[in-house]
């Protein structure tokens, strides 16, 4: 084997060792991420189920008359219409308080 592929095979290798160390690091740092933000993390998966075509076409059936009568504004009034919601059911997310997890929280006998 010449020079070049030796250099080569090292390189691989060197590769190869940091891909295996970063797949560590970045496994402990998600768990970490997930045990500091479970509560956002869950909620935020909870609301991702809402996110389909039912969901949307209720929401558009409530809402219908706001939708349009907004709509039309912005059709008659082409001179710099700004869009500002009158009461239309849009649900704002308040930010979860952040529990601190101890060690004591995962002692299941004790």
């Amino acid at each position: 084997m010449g020079y070049y592929q030796t250099w080569l095979k090292k390189q691989e290798e060197k590769k190869n060792l940091q891909n295996e160390k970063n797949k560590e690091y970045n496994r402990k740092n998600a768990r970490e991420y997930y045990w500091k933000n479970r509560e956002q993390i869950l909620e935020k998966n909870r609301i991702k189920r809402l996110y389909n075509r039912e969901y949307y076409k209720q929401w558009y059936e409530k809402n219908k008359e706001e939708c349009n009568r907004i709509r039309n504004e912005k059709k008659n009034n082409n001179n710099n219409y700004v869009y500002k919601p009158n009461n239309i059911n849009n649900k704002t997310i308040q930010p979860i308080k952040q529990k601190v997890y101890t060690a004591k929280d995962f002692i299941l006998f004790g």
